[in-house]
């Protein structure tokens, strides 16, 4: 499981013991940079550090398929590290509020400042495309399950939907009603529903709406 920016696995590991408590195994980890790492930030570096991620957690034991999951940020990152490098051991990612591209998205998050307006042209300058979902989404052959709430207001549902059209694997999008950024798992209706995707491993190629939000 990945994190996404402004977060690292002290937060998110508490945030999924419920899915221990099902009788899940939980594997998650920092990024260089986060936690206690020393070492520098680095865009290809963090799809590097999922990559290796995943290697260790399938060496921990080798019987077991892997769903893996990245939420905000995190989605980017593991949709990028899977069509770099396929494991057939990996039989479901998981894109949880994950935007299509970091310039639309620091772009957005700009035009809502008024100060920084006049500067939301910038992203546009440095930030890497080629690690965007949206260019990257159309190579992953790894079913994978979009979920999102209809008001998350840092990374608008929106990008769901278009990451959901252009996936060309077994996909299902799942959006919350009222749930925020990173809030979907937050709801009791979702995680059951997840655990049961979990048992029968089938994603329907379908869009569903869930039922108002139960925080």
């Amino acid at each position: 499981m990945t994190n996404g920016l402004h977060e690292n696995m002290s937060n998110r590991f508490t945030k999924w013991l419920w899915i221990v408590d099902e009788g899940y195994e939980l594997f998650i980890f920092d990024y260089r940079s986060y936690g206690k790492s020393d070492a520098q930030p680095d865009m290809y570096g963090f799809r590097d550090d999922v990559n290796s991620a995943i290697e260790y957690a399938h060496g921990l034991d080798k019987k077991l398929d892997i769903t893996l999951i990245g939420q905000s940020m995190g989605g980017t990152f593991v949709i990028d590290a899977l069509v770099t490098k396929e494991y057939e051991y990996v039989t479901l990612v998981v894109a949880d509020s994950t935007f299509t591209s970091f310039a639309s998205t620091l772009n957005t998050f700009m035009l809502k400042t008024v100060i920084l307006i006049p500067l939301s042209w910038l992203p546009y300058t440095f930030a890497p495309d080629d690690l965007d979902s949206i260019k990257n989404i159309e190579r992953l052959h790894t079913p994978i399950l979009f979920v999102t709430g209809d008001s998350d207001w840092i990374v608008n549902y929106r990008n769901s939907l278009a990451l959901y059209e252009k996936a060309k694997t077994k996909k299902d999008l799942w959006i919350v009603k009222d749930a925020g950024h990173v809030e979907s798992f937050d709801d009791d209706v979702l995680r059951k529903k997840f655990i049961k995707l979990l048992e029968r491993k089938e994603l329907l190629s379908s869009k569903e709406e869930l039922f108002a939000f139960t925080k």
